[in-house]
């Protein structure tokens, strides 16, 4: 977990200094104490510096000495012969790697707090004021909160800062939700546009940007969980997040397990942008989950699908992917959620310090509060909407400080604070929305019979329910399976499309029942097919010498049946 920053502004340095001596005994040791005079001097307490000293010491006598037993054993051995000269220089050198080894493993980004910190909050004191940093990761900051509490009559302002959300440009934008009527038509415009690679490289990129975005769901959630632990308040969508982790992790670890390499490795993928060498099967869910607002039902997802079936035919390997892809596609949208759940933490922590220093500033001495709004603006050249609003409703009843900041804010953003306070109060409503309605469609795909969907779906199905015998739509499910396994390898190997492939068996499995009346299983499709769907066993060889294809049945020696490529 990434080390938050706890600040703690104290009016008296007295109590200050117990405060920082409080954090250290026990074994707070990430704290720096900056004190400001009423002359402006600065005062800097970093116990780091100490103990770097200190361990450099410590390494070069550990050194120093290892030195010395080399000092003792080796004449023994009769080497070197320049005995003074080699002395010299092993303690030097022992010295020299005990030096650096100290200051390699003494490192303040390890040990102590950050010199631009330091630097910073140094320029943001008042005269008079105190201020305590601790480093410390944001779980194993309720101890020290207490602490800091407690420790004078008048408890200090706290103010916890997160670090900065590395993958911030991924916060999910907003999308137009499509009627049913829109979602056909998408889905037909969205297969006429795509580049399909039917022999896709063996890679598994997406399945390792899945397990990235499990191990973010769970850093954002541990750092959520940590800032509600120190009522730090946050957006309903970090509650929603929160409240359902388990559901996420779950699916994660479903999608993980049903959606093995082998398999995946042979879904055809896309060959143009936005999503390039992934599975065309993942471009279609993420379409339809951006487009629905999130909410996924029997309903929409049939109605897509077949509007995209009515360009381009889905493979077998395709349909059965589809569940995956669109976990995947929720579980993205709500990691995309979670990030900004957290951005929005750190610029509402952002808000809360820079409304304290300026209400301080402002009730001191009215003339600093130009200079810590010129400190404002070059510490967020590029504030947020969200900053924008937390930090105006912070300073609601400071008139004196509100209005330079609203102008400071609407010259910045080059937007009227009320147009801004409602676009803001759409975005978290929209987004809460969005949060809610993916958790409810993770929940709904677990319930849904794919099997049922699958066949209805299945352009390969419906061709084999063509079966002149009537057998095999009374056969079961995982004898049905087996049949369409043998078709969909049956093309991979031809270099066909399943649909062609389906259509040859049926013909001749017609033309078969017209020849020959006696038999009526040469009238059923599973005879022309793989081994496994009917009691008629048979073996498939591929001539590519000949470009075709022999279906030989076993229980028939003599018949042969070829399907011309």
């Amino acid at each position: 977990m990434n080390n938050a920053i706890l600040i703690s502004y104290f009016a008296k340095q007295d109590e200050a200094r117990k405060a920082f001596h409080e954090l250290t005994r026990e074994d707070f040791r990430r704290a720096v104490l900056v004190r400001k005079g009423a002359n402006g001097d600065v005062h800097i307490t970093d116990p780091f510096l100490l103990r770097r000293a200190y361990g450099v010491t410590l390494a070069v006598i550990l050194f120093g000495g290892m030195a010395g037993v080399a000092y003792l054993v080796l004449p023994w051995l009769g080497w070197p012969p320049s005995w003074d000269f080699f002395a010299l220089t092993v303690f030097l050198t022992a010295a020299t790697l005990g030096t650096l080894a100290a200051l390699l493993w003494l490192r303040r980004s390890r040990y102590g707090v950050e010199p631009e910190v330091i630097r910073d909050h140094a320029r943001w004191l008042l005269a008079g004021e105190s201020v305590l940093i601790l480093q410390a990761p944001a779980a194993s900051l309720q101890r020290p909160m207490v602490l800091l509490r407690e420790s004078g009559d008048i408890p200090p302002a706290l103010f916890v800062m997160h670090p900065m959300c590395e993958r911030r440009a991924e916060a999910r934008g907003p999308e137009v939700k499509l009627s049913p009527a829109q979602v056909v038509e998408h889905a037909q415009r969205h297969a006429r546009e795509q580049q399909v690679d039917l022999r896709p490289q063996r890679s598994i990129e997406l399945l390792k940007r899945l397990k990235r975005s499990r191990q973010w769901v769970r850093q954002v959630c541990a750092d959520l969980t940590a800032a509600s632990r120190l009522e730090q308040k946050a957006t309903p969508v970090a509650d929603w997040i929160l409240d359902n982790e388990y559901i996420l992790e779950g699916n994660g670890r479903d999608v993980l397990l049903n959606l093995p390499q082998r398999f995946y490795q042979q879904l055809p993928s896309l060959t143009s942008d936005p999503y390039r060498g992934l599975p065309c099967i993942y471009g279609l869910a993420k379409d339809l989950v951006s487009h629905t607002e999130m909410r996924l039902d029997r309903e929409n997802i049939l109605a897509f699908i077949e509007g995209y079936q009515s360009v381009r035919t889905l493979t077998i390997g395709e349909l059965w992917a589809i569940p995956q892809m669109l976990r995947i596609a929720l579980i993205e949208s709500i990691q995309s959620l979670a990030v900004t759940a957290l951005t929005d933490l750190r610029e509402r922590q952002l808000a809360d310090f820079w409304a304290n220093r300026l209400i301080v500033a402002n009730r001191r001495d009215a003339n600093q509060l130009f200079a810590f709004l010129a400190e404002l603006a070059a510490s967020e050249p590029l504030p947020s909407p969200y900053f924008a609003a937390q930090l105006v409703g912070l300073l609601y009843d400071e008139a004196v400080a509100l209005a330079p900041v609203k102008n400071w804010l609407e010259r910045t953003l080059k937007t009227p604070l009320p147009d801004l306070n409602r676009r803001e109060l759409n975005r978290q409503s929209r987004e809460q929305l969005s949060c809610g309605n993916a958790f409810t469609s993770l929940r709904q795909l677990a319930l849904l019979d794919w099997r049922e969907i699958f066949e209805k779906l299945s352009r390969t199905e419906l061709l084999l329910r063509r079966d002149p015998s009537g057998v095999y739509a009374k056969m079961d499910f995982a004898t049905r399976d087996g049949c369409r396994r043998a078709i969909e390898e049956l093309a991979r190997a031809a270099a066909q499309t399943e649909e062609q492939v389906a259509k040859r068996v049926v013909k001749l499995a017609t033309q078969a029942g017209q020849a020959s009346i006696s038999d009526e299983r040469r009238s059923h499709v599973g005879t022309w097919s793989l081994p496994g769907c009917s009691p008629a066993v048979k073996c498939t060889v591929i001539d590519s010498w000949h470009g075709f294809i022999a279906t030989t049945p076993l229980f028939m020696p003599s018949a042969s049946v070829a399907l011309p490529l």
